[in-house]
């Protein structure tokens, strides 16, 4: 090959590279993909359930969890109390909610362990009540986790 086109191909992949890194950095549009703030987002979007720990169960990932696992589910505006965040679990399993100090935390106590190699639901529902007088979480969600699978040795 001579030294000529070596050059041309060596010119033409660099080039092809600068292009594809300046569309994956600025689109087709030519600006700068905005990056959003997701705590600043929190405030404007009213009520919602905006994390959780495991952070598996929110982003609907694969979750395999221990027997007395605690969940928490965080969410953008303060709740009620614990009676009132309106959570079932299915299969139904006897659970504790509670609340952190600033009621935006649900926290998911399995009074009793989770069923070995049971698959799990949760799903909180629309009139979960919030701090603000008389307003409701106003959506449903649902969340899936598995728990650990055990035969014995």
């Amino acid at each position: 090959m001579n030294l000529s086109l070596k050059t041309k191909i060596i010119t033409t992949v660099i080039t092809l590279g600068l292009i594809l890194i300046a569309v994956f950095k600025f689109g087709f549009s030519g600006g700068p993909t905005p990056i959003i703030d997701n705590k600043k987002q929190d405030q404007s979007i009213g009520p919602a359930l905006i994390s959780s720990d495991p952070k598996e169960l929110f982003e609907k990932t694969p979750l395999i969890i221990s027997p007395n696992q605690v969940l928490k589910l965080n969410f953008s505006v303060p709740l009620q109390n614990g009676p009132e965040t309106k959570l079932v679990v299915d299969p139904p399993h006897d659970i504790e909610i509670t609340l952190t100090d600033d009621n935006k935390t649900a926290v998911i106590t399995p009074k009793v362990p989770y069923k070995l190699g049971q698959g799990y639901a949760i799903f909180i529902k629309p009139d979960t009540k919030l701090r603000e007088d008389g307003k409701t979480l106003g959506k449903d969600y649902d969340l899936h986790f598995n728990v650990i699978n055990y035969s014995g040795i």
